[in-house]
């Protein structure tokens, strides 16, 4: 059961409880449910799901081990052991700003290229209390919209969630006709989506508002961006240099 764990748990236990988490990944996957660990002498409980506060702002756990990590070794766990994935992943529930996706209405070479992206990862960072402990995650984009062979990865440290990452794909991975914007699998779905939407591979949200504003996803369309609307429904902007909500992701 989703539950808010502000008080429960400082962002310290969060950030060791990660690292434990990275290390069992045989057995803790991007499809569990919830996790008990114990990190420097405390049982730490985290379910998919759970919000909790940073920086004064909500922040929602959207899946374990579902990231993966740019540097293999960065939990330093000091026995040469590696790690392929970042433990815990989250997004933010209050929006961190309205902002252009770039400058121009451009599209080019997509997520990467945008301005936005380099304003998550240069400037905002710089504003997050743990961004020390925030772990650099290799998210997909496409580079121009309409073929696989256009697929490519960014390394990240803040990022917006992609289509494909909140919608599920069909299961076959063909094409969604319903939609016609995600014509590629730019990411996967978290277990927080895939619990309250399936994976039916459609648009819209059966069960409410995700966020209730429009706010920009790093999906590209023909000659935009998509978003996602106030109601949840994704749809595509052809103005790129229009202003939406963020809500940026970022891993542990």
């Amino acid at each position: 059961m989703e539950k808010d764990i502000s008080s429960t748990y400082t962002w310290n236990n969060l950030i060791a409880a990660a690292k434990i988490i990275s290390n069992n990944s045989d057995i803790i996957t991007n499809d569990t449910e919830g996790v008990t660990v114990k990190a420097n002498g405390k049982s730490i409980s985290i379910g998919v799901g759970d919000t909790l506060k940073l920086d004064e702002k909500t922040v929602r756990v959207l899946g374990f081990n579902h990231d993966e990590l740019v540097d293999t070794a960065i939990y330093k766990n000091g026995d040469g052991k590696t790690d392929k994935y970042a433990g815990i992943s989250f997004e933010f529930l209050d929006a961190t700003g309205a902002e252009q996706m770039n400058n121009s209405n451009s599209n080019a070479n997509g997520w990467k290229a945008c301005t936005l992206r380099t304003t998550l990862n240069n400037t905002m960072i710089n504003n997050i209390s743990i961004k020390n402990d925030i772990k650099e995650v290799k998210k997909k984009y496409m580079k121009l919209w309409g073929s696989e062979d256009n697929l490519a990865e960014s390394l990240d440290k803040l990022w917006l969630l992609s289509i494909a990452e909140i919608f599920a794909r069909k299961e076959n991975n063909q094409l969604n006709t319903m939609n016609g914007y995600d014509v590629v699998k730019d990411g996967r779905q978290y277990k927080y989506y895939k619990n309250i939407i399936g994976n039916s591979g459609v648009r819209d949200n059966p069960k409410g508002k995700f966020r209730g504003v429009d706010s920009w996803l790093r999906t590209i369309i023909s000659n935009g961006y998509c978003y996602m609307d106030a109601s949840s429904f994704f749809t595509a902007s052809h103005y790129a240099n229009q202003r939406m909500a963020i809500f940026p992701g970022f891993c542990l």
